[in-house]
């Protein structure tokens, strides 16, 4: 079964952050209301725009490497 882009970040998230992966992936799992069983682009795209804590290049790349690695 493929996992969600949340269960994805999880993997990513880093205390230092060093890339902007690491740093999409800390702010996506600090967020309590994020659609965490999600796997659709556009639901998401739209939440963190919605938030705006996020910024969208950071998270088109990031959505690339959850479909490289799922």
């Amino acid at each position: 079964m493929k996992r969600s882009y949340y269960h994805y970040m999880e993997t990513e998230r880093h205390p230092n952050p060093k890339s902007r992966l690491a740093e999409v992936a800390n702010i996506v799992c600090a967020m309590p209301d994020f659609p965490k069983q999600s796997q659709d682009y556009q639901e998401l795209s739209h939440f963190l725009e919605m938030t705006g804590e996020v910024d969208m290049d950071a998270f088109d790349a990031s959505w690339q490497k959850y479909i490289e690695n799922n």
